[in-house]
């Protein structure tokens, strides 16, 4: 049945099989934080979330951190992650002030 499934399997097999495996790569941890950002620009909250963080409340930036590891469903490897976030705002961030300044 069902416990037996695994038996015989290496452990790094199960990890594979489950989609178990932390997520390190910079670039996939940067679409994810993307991914993320856009998800909550759509919605009118999201948007007013990312407008009072650009405005300068920087407490916000650990709701994105968290909304993007809830996303990863807990396997990005949270100091990486916390870096792509860094990017990722950032990269907005000087988008959005550049398109409120024209």
């Amino acid at each position: 049945g069902a416990d037996n499934e695994w038996i015989g399997d290496k452990p790094v097999e199960i990890v594979t099989k489950q989609q178990w495996e932390q997520i390190t790569n910079a670039e996939k941890l940067v679409q994810l934080c993307e991914r993320c950002l856009e998800d909550l620009g759509s919605s009118k909250r999201g948007k007013k979330m990312l407008e009072k963080y650009f405005g300068g409340q920087d407490k916000l930036f650990s709701f994105f951190l968290g909304q993007a590891m809830e996303n990863s469903n807990g396997l990005a490897h949270p100091i990486k992650l916390r870096t792509a976030m860094e990017k990722t705002l950032d990269k907005r961030k000087t988008q959005h002030n550049t398109s409120k300044d024209n």
